[in-house]
């Protein structure tokens, strides 16, 4: 039979349903698309710091039968230089290979008896059998030509030696034997080991040079001091390195053992002797060099193990000093007979016969490793970090293409505890940036992911409990007139722009809390101690009174109440202050204030912007959402339910309790889900609010860096495609699985509560 007309659905009301599950369809699977689309484009962005060092060989070229001292290089790789006793040989890459020589200068055609280079400066400091030492610069420019190849203007670089006056280092013209130098901006300093009769010195000479209103250097040189620190020297001396600041030198002996000498107050002195491997099995000394921004030696023995002794405070009222830091390094049969050092970040090549690592000291891993066809007798990394030269055994140039352009990325350096230059014990720190570009890299996530979920944890803490318990009373005890009242100012709360909490946060609420921190303590602790005495005591009153009121409206005598207690407890926090959080200054003067008190007394770090700061303004923002979704949980439980319980005798609190809240457990824990999604991803209000620096401390008083704000701050200024860009879209990644991670296993419980109590 036909169905009654006013039962018929039209065909275009079946059209429009169809319409509308498809469109929703679609909508749901675009929604998913766009997050598997987000998640594949910062994927791309993180795998390249997967990738290990790339080398491959790129021509090899016959050199000179020269005896070659060191390797030098233009920062373009286009003009290498060889360094002899006598002279320096170039080899015009650009020009086909073609060879030429500058010879150095000599003193009454004394012959040159140590030479010593160093790359970052582009120094050679010569000592001949007199005594006398003089210095060479080597100067590298580029010059353009009005020629354009595949667009690009072609350039050739230009090559100079400068080559100072001999100076007298020994007065009784001792043969220089070992010689090192280097230079600041306007210092240059020179030690060498002389030797007459069998019998060593170690001289050293500082030099000045004086320096215009604009900043010119002068080319004079003039003897500054002369220093002989033979009497602090046990054994014989077997290298000598200087610092790049040229305020540190290194001396190891046949003894094993290394003297370090360190400007203090402006004049070098004796600072510390040590042992590298005085707990190995073998001792001895094969080779000691500095890596970039000399903060930081590498030694190695004769049995290829390799340690990293930096410079450090153990502790604050101890000068600075070498100490060992880094212990896990592979080893390379036979020590590091050839060294050379990166001028970009923490790397370093060393080999052995044919044998090659290049590794890198922060994670202290192996980027490339190989086995060559030939013996290995001199290295130098270019000052790109894009070649390496290899001088072999029968005078042959090997130039190798290296391709290693996120040497800092490795497990290690993101989630272990490293022992980084200058830091008195290994730690979790991140600080992408430092003074100087010598500075080590500190990538760690440890502080960023440790920094969101303490900022979620106090903002949780602070807007959880007032949520759901508003939402408690808001749908099962206050009347629905003042429900049409209450809900909409709460929607508006959550309209609130981040940016302005956070704001207001760290302009009025943090100098406030700071003054106010007793009187935050006491109100927190006796409001919520009031109201449940209230409470209880309400409960005993007798019916008759109770009846008087008007149900859900019990508040109106309960809120004077609380706005004394609230009164009293904020004036007794002075009073609170004066009995318990008092120090004494240095004076012996009695101060009354808790912050100083919490950090002398208990030694805990106090900063005006910190996590219970965090707290109050992210709570702030989340607690709209928590109470909005919870209160629809709560109000959706049927009526037949709390009816038949209020008919059975119970109480409005008893069936709240043990029928509502149960009922709506599923949608109390998806409203706290989502407050917690939202607290994970804030960045305005940590932005504002909790200053910024990466701690691993759980201290409600100091801030933190969290995952978002880190990215929010620090792309704008990172190089594309550079390591830093790509570890903040590692943290981007971080972030997405741990908010992923977080509400898979909320919906599994979710569901779980869901089933439980469905048939209640």
């Amino acid at each position: 039979m036909d169905q009654p007309e006013k039962y018929q659905i039209s065909k275009w009301t079946l059209f429009v349903d169809s319409f509308m599950s498809k469109f929703i369809t679609v909508g749901g699977l675009s929604v998913i698309a766009a997050v598997l689309l987000i998640l594949i484009f910062i994927g791309k962005e993180v795998i390249p710091l997967l990738e290990e060092a790339k080398v491959s060989p790129l021509e090899t070229i016959d050199l000179p039968k020269v005896d070659i001292e060191h390797v030098a290089v233009d920062e373009w790789t286009t003009l290498p230089a060889f360094i002899t006793k006598n002279s320096v040989y170039l080899v015009n890459l650009q020009k086909n290979n073609e060879i030429s020589s500058k010879q150095f200068e000599l003193e009454n055609n004394s012959p040159i008896t140590a030479v010593n280079y160093d790359q970052e400066r582009q120094l050679v400091a010569l000592g001949n059998s007199k005594g006398h030492v003089s210095l060479v610069e080597l100067n590298y420019s580029q010059e353009f030509l009005d020629k354009y190849e595949n667009g690009r203007q072609k350039s050739k670089t230009i090559f100079t030696m400068s080559q100072k006056p001999y100076l007298a280092l020994a007065e009784d013209e001792a043969k220089v034997i070992k010689i090192a130098a280097n230079q600041s901006e306007s210092t240059k300093i020179v030690a060498a080991v002389t030797e007459k009769n069998n019998q060593q010195q170690l001289l050293v000479v500082t030099l000045k040079q004086s320096v215009d209103l604009f900043g010119n250097v002068s080319d004079d040189l003039t003897v500054d001091e002369k220093l002989n620190f033979t009497e602090y020297i046990t054994g014989k001396i077997q290298k000598i390195i200087i610092s790049s600041q040229a305020d540190s030198i290194l001396v190891y002996t046949d003894k094993n053992e290394v003297f370090s000498f360190r400007t203090k107050n402006g004049k070098i002195g004796f600072s510390q002797k040590f042992e590298p491997f005085k707990d190995e099995a073998d001792k001895e000394i094969a080779s000691m060099n500095y890596l970039f921004g000399s903060s930081t030696v590498i030694f190695s023995n004769k049995t290829g193990r390799f340690l990293g002794f930096s410079i450090y405070k153990p502790s604050e009222d101890m000068p600075r000093v070498f100490g060992l830091t880094k212990t896990t390094f592979d080893d390379l049969d036979g020590g590091a007979e050839v060294f050379s050092r990166s001028l970009r970040n923490k790397s370093f090549l060393v080999s052995n016969g044919k044998r090659i690592k290049l590794m890198y000291s922060t994670s202290e891993s192996v980027n490339w490793e190989d086995t060559l066809d030939y013996d290995i007798k001199h290295s130098i990394i270019s000052g790109k970090y894009d070649r390496i030269l290899l001088v072999d055994d029968k005078n042959k140039l090997n130039i190798l293409k290296l391709s290693d352009p996120h040497p800092e990325a490795s497990v290690k350096t993101y989630f272990s505890k490293v022992w980084y230059e200058g830091q008195p014990e290994p730690k979790y720190l991140w600080s992408s940036t430092g003074g100087t570009e010598e500075a080590e890299k500190q990538l760690s996530m440890m502080p960023l992911i440790f920094g969101t979920l303490k900022a979620t944890f106090y903002a949780m803490l602070f807007a959880v409990p007032i949520a759901i318990l508003a939402a408690i009373y808001t749908s099962q005890f206050l009347p629905d007139s003042w429900k049409t009242i209450i809900k909409p100012l709460m929607e508006v709360m959550a309209s609130l722009p981040s940016v302005i909490i956070g704001f207001l946060a760290a302009l009025i609420l943090a100098p406030m809390v700071e003054a106010k921190v007793p009187s935050i303590i006491l109100v927190i602790v006796s409001v919520p101690l009031a109201a449940f005495i209230m409470g209880s005591a309400w409960s005993y009153l007798p019916p008759k009174i109770r009846y008087k009121c008007t149900e859900g409206m019990e508040f109106v005598f309960f809120a004077p109440i609380l706005i004394l207690v609230t009164v009293v407890a904020w004036n007794m926090g002075p009073v609170l202050e004066s009995w318990f959080f008092t120090v004494v200054d240095s004076q012996g003067r009695e101060i009354i204030s808790f912050s100083r008190w919490w950090s002398e007394s208990l030694g805990y770090e106090y900063t005006q912007k910190n996590a219970m700061i965090v707290g109050f303004a992210m709570g702030f923002a989340v607690i709209p959402i928590i109470f909005t979704i919870a209160e629809d949980s709560l109000s959706n439980v049927p009526k037949s339910l709390t009816s038949a319980s209020l008919a059975l005798g119970a109480s409005r609190w008893q069936t709240t309790w043990r029928v509502v809240i149960p009922t709506a457990s599923a949608g109390i824990f998806s409203a706290c889900m989502i407050g917690l999604g939202r607290a994970v991803g804030e960045t305005m209000i940590v932005l504002c609010a909790a200053g910024g620096t990466g701690l691993m401390e759980m201290n409600i008083f100091n801030g933190m860096r969290t995952l978002s704000l880190n990215l929010a701050t620090e792309l704008p200024e990172a190089a594309k495609q550079g390591t830093l860009y790509r570890t903040l879209f590692f943290g981007a990644l971080i972030l997405f699985v741990l908010t992923f991670i977080i509400n898979t296993v909320a919906e599994i419980i979710r569901q779980h509560i869901r089933n439980k109590y469905k048939t209640v």
